[in-house]
């Protein structure tokens, strides 16, 4: 989860939760469920820990007057209708679901009352989570990341950087029911500019040193990695991988270049950290809410070590 989602998240159960101030007596009692289908330690560097710490400052603290249940498919996409059952039967006030689109689709199968939130979606719509951004509808709002147009703006990226490039690879998760949404972008963009484009599916970490090895012996002059949340937990060994072929890479994770690896695009949102952006109210009183972009292609930041 980046920075921006956190903020989202937290201010959407905070703030219309009846948060307290810092100090004051703890607000009323709370429970939320987190459906992720990725593995637990995936999810807990999206930010879990810190959106827990948030609720805290707020008032709300795990053991006191917050639940929190979190089941985990550990990329087991068949087990997710399975856990969602299970956090339902608990009577949770709102469902997040994180990792791939899958979690928030076995939600949805699970309850259309229950206020359901995902952290992520490339193109909501176009996986039919919601019927618009607009007027999403139903009882499912969140945060979509918008990595399909990105990625557009990372391989242009990519032809600043190194514009000699012809053959770019692009790191995929083959587990991500969105990539090929992404793909459909970023190969758009390539026919456009004649770049010869590598697709590398990564299923297993143990494979991405081998699969970068291979890429640029066949010609690669740099890697484009997408923004799947199966792909985030690799952003260390990635860098260092990439640093160690020298081989310029662009990843939608803001952590990369925190990592020691090549430039990144940030995303970025003014809209959507208005004060009067009450997810709260829409999610529980008025459930046809807007989605809220974390990001955009004319907000993106370029950062580079």
């Amino acid at each position: 989860m980046n920075r921006f989602a956190l903020f989202i998240i937290t201010f959407a159960l905070g703030v219309l939760l009846a948060p307290v101030a810092i100090g004051a007596e703890p607000g009323p009692r709370m429970r939320v469920a987190i459906l992720n289908s990725l593995h637990a330690s995936v999810v807990a560097r999206n930010g879990v820990a810190a959106f827990v710490e948030e609720l805290r400052r707020l008032g709300y603290v795990e053991g006191v007057n917050l639940t929190i249940d979190s089941r985990n498919a550990d990329d087991e996409a068949a087990r997710l209708p399975e856990l969602a059952r299970e956090l339902i039967a608990l009577k949770p006030d709102v469902i997040l679901t994180a990792g791939t689109v899958e979690a928030t689709a076995a939600a949805m199968k699970a309850t259309s009352t229950i206020p359901i939130v995902f952290v992520h979606a490339v193109d909501p719509v176009r996986t039919g989570l919601v019927a618009s951004l607009a007027r999403p509808g139903g009882n499912v709002t969140g945060v979509t990341s918008l990595n399909a147009d990105l990625g557009a703006k990372r391989l242009e990226l990519i032809t600043e950087i190194v514009p000699e490039a012809r053959r770019i690879a692009v790191l995929v998760s083959p587990v991500d029911p969105e990539t090929s949404v992404m793909l459909q972008a970023v190969g758009s963009a390539a026919r456009a500019r004649r770049i010869q484009l590598d697709v590398l599916e990564i299923k297993d970490p143990a494979r991405l040193a081998s699969a970068i090895s291979e890429a640029t012996k066949a010609g690669a002059r740099a890697l484009l990695v997408l923004g799947s949340p199966p792909l985030y937990g690799l952003s260390q060994p990635l860098a260092q991988l990439a640093l160690k072929q020298r081989l310029p890479t662009v990843s939608a994770w803001q952590e990369f270049p925190e990592k020691g690896g090549w430039p990144a695009t940030v995303p970025t949102s003014k809209r959507c950290s208005n004060g009067q952006q009450v997810w709260w109210i829409g999610l529980r009183r008025a459930p046809h809410q807007p989605i809220c972009p974390s990001s955009s292609p004319r907000s993106s930041i370029w950062s580079s070590i």
